[in-house]
């Protein structure tokens, strides 16, 4: 479980060194610790849960109202990512 968090932990600063302190939605600004990672295509319809294409940071409210909805376009899925 702790290599998962580690992992999670270095792609939250990746995409937070590329898209800086922006919420992708609502485009607020936060410091690192207030955005979360979201799944841009949730695993639970198919999005690749480690692939950074498939990962964006949201602040918490952001991140809750989107729950797990999607366009139905953007974002790995698995099978994109073999």
């Amino acid at each position: 479980m702790k290599r998962i968090r580690k992992g999670l932990a270095r792609k939250k600063k990746i995409l937070f060194a590329r898209t800086g302190p922006f919420c992708q939605r609502c485009r607020g600004v936060f410091g690192i610790r207030l955005l979360t990672l979201d799944h841009i295509r949730p695993i639970s319809k198919g999005g690749h849960q480690r692939a950074i294409g498939n990962l964006q940071l949201l602040c918490e409210q952001c991140n809750q109202d989107k729950g797990d909805d999607w366009d139905g376009v953007s974002g790995l899925g698995v099978n994109d990512c073999n």
